[in-house]
């Protein structure tokens, strides 16, 4: 499993970098649409894989529901 250490969204899509900052995956908007979770772990399936976020204790909560509220998901 690689470990994504920054995650940039914007209107039509999101992009996980690693801590090297070596894009991941860029995932597009109707992907992210799909996603389903819990508090703990959002899933993103996607071209037969599924993209795992596991939230940190010490993530920013608010911008953590900002980026939902954005996709239009109420988590």
């Amino acid at each position: 499993m690689k470990m994504m250490h920054v995650i940039i969204y914007w209107d039509n899509g999101m992009v996980f970098y690693d801590k090297d900052g070596n894009e991941i995956v860029q995932l597009p908007r109707q992907a992210i649409e799909q996603m389903s979770g819990n508090n703990r772990k959002i899933t993103i399936p996607w071209n037969g894989v599924e993209y795992k976020i596991v939230r940190n204790p010490f993530d920013n909560e608010k911008e953590v529901q900002e980026m939902l509220a954005f996709y239009g998901k109420d988590r």
